[in-house]
């Protein structure tokens, strides 16, 4: 009897053993190269590869109590974020997770400021020399590419650099683009229209000013008028808190959205320049460059010349 319940049990071993090496195994993804960052005083792109196409999530921080992060939106092997509106030379760290499973802390640290010394005749003695320090700002993306009036044919690309440079739209229904817009005119704001466009179709697109040269990122144009579902996000009052808009922008950034409205109080004063960067378009940075967004006026933008430019 012994006997017989024992090959019995090596019976169903045998059984369990060939079913579960029938089964291939589940493919999980690590991270396959360390991420690679390249700095600039006020930014950070980060690239990496994994084995499996998998969306990742990267969290950064100066201070461990005030995190930032990032989801991305598609599955791919090979990864790049950017990170802006940072502070210059300054030391953060930042960390990858994927479903759960973290990987460790990193370190990089961002381009201090340039600061040129040089000298003037003062305004009140013509010719007495009088020794001036300034900040030698480097050719750079002021603000990254976004998207604005989105028709179903149409799309205006914007983008601000910190030197007067042309403009040059590259974009396509592929990642290999093929088709190019210039404006040779040297700007600081720069605005290029893209025109003949399909509706409801993606197009990739970069941008070039001088040696600047954008990631390749892509948009959908506008379905066509009569479309029964489409999906808007509509947020405001997000003047003050970067920290805040950030975790705003990171729920948008989930829902696959087709526009954004903003609903105004953009920044705490409108009249002054800087604040629209760090508590507009730094936060809104991973999106930015992907949905279009229209805004509406509220009472911090102050009617500035800044809001209507």
């Amino acid at each position: 009897m012994r006997t017989t319940l024992t090959i019995f049990f090596l019976f169903l071993l045998v059984l369990v053993v060939a079913a579960f090496g029938a089964v291939a195994p589940v493919r999980v993804a690590t991270f396959h190269v360390k991420p690679s960052v390249t700095v600039t005083s006020d930014g950070a792109t980060l690239e990496w590869e994994t084995t499996e196409p998998v969306a990742l999530r990267v969290s950064y921080w100066v201070r461990p109590r005030q995190v930032y992060g990032f989801t991305e939106p598609e599955s791919t092997t090979h990864h790049e974020i950017v990170l802006a509106g940072l502070e210059p030379g300054t030391i953060y760290s930042y960390q990858l997770s994927i479903a759960g499973r973290l990987s460790p802390v990193y370190q990089f640290q961002t381009s201090p400021r340039l600061v040129a010394f040089h000298v003037e005749p003062s305004m009140l003695l013509p010719f007495v020399r009088s020794p001036v320090l300034s900040v030698v700002q480097p050719i750079a993306f002021h603000v990254e590419p976004y998207l604005q009036l989105p028709t179903p044919d149409g799309m205006t690309i914007m983008w601000e650099t910190t030197a007067a440079l042309p403009s040059q739209v590259e974009f396509g229904p592929t990642p290999e683009l093929g088709s190019v817009l210039n404006d040779n005119r040297n700007v600081r704001l720069h605005q290029i229209r893209l025109t003949s466009l399909r509706p409801g179709t993606r197009y990739y697109y970069r941008v070039r000013s001088a040696e600047l040269v954008s990631r390749t990122t892509s948009f959908r144009t506008a379905p066509p008028p009569g479309t029964g579902k489409w999906r808007l996000a509509v947020y405001g009052d997000s003047r003050s808190n970067p920290a805040i808009h950030r975790k705003v922008v990171e729920q948008i950034a989930m829902h696959d959205v087709d526009l954004i409205l903003h609903t105004g109080d953009i920044v705490l004063d409108g009249r002054n320049y800087e604040l629209w960067r760090r508590e507009f378009f730094a936060p809104l940075a991973p999106i930015a460059g992907r949905v279009p967004w229209l805004t509406t006026i509220g009472n911090h933008e102050r009617d500035s010349a800044n809001y209507f430019s």
